[in-house]
């Protein structure tokens, strides 16, 4: 099994962030991988047939929720285009990472190379693919969109992924 360990918002930034794929969804381009799946940014995802239920609880606290900032809308070409907002650097998200990672890594939990610290590129998807000769609509309708969109993150969850260990 793999699992996700992901930030969620504050109701009202959630509801920002679901307009902005309201938009998306009417140019017939799928948003979520499914309905129930809420705008979030993934902070880790571990190795297949790893077993952090052993280390972490279903829910992990925030000490204090904190702002967060997405300032800028996103297609990650190297990603199969990838549509996504973007986080503004936040010393608060950096440092949860940062220890979340280290205490988990020392805790012998293996962790996904995407996820290090350094490496790991903090955004929050809004559709998986974009058709290449798609891009160019999605930026126009999403140039309606006033930007940043802030708000709080909220807590943290941990998601099992669907199974994919042989």
């Amino acid at each position: 099994m793999q699992y996700a360990i992901k930030l969620y918002f504050d109701d009202a930034l959630k509801s920002k962030i679901l307009d902005s794929m309201k938009l998306v969804r009417e140019l017939n381009i799928p948003n979520l991988i499914k309905p129930e799946d809420e705008p979030h940014i993934t902070l880790l995802v571990t190795q297949p047939c790893s077993k952090p239920e052993d280390i972490l609880p279903d829910s992990i606290p925030l000490v204090d929720k904190f702002p967060i900032s997405l300032s800028l809308f996103s297609v990650l070409p190297r990603k199969n285009n990838l549509l996504c907002l973007l986080i503004a650097q936040s010393l608060n998200l950096r440092e949860l990472h940062d220890n979340l990672y280290e205490a988990l890594a020392t805790k012998g939990l293996q962790i996904d190379k995407e996820y290090v610290p350094g490496v790991w590129f903090p955004h929050c998807m809004l559709a998986p693919s974009v058709p290449t000769d798609r891009v160019g609509n999605v930026c126009n309708i999403l140039a309606k969109v006033k930007l940043p969109l802030q708000g709080d993150v909220e807590h943290v969850r941990l998601v099992q992924l669907p199974p994919n260990c042989t």
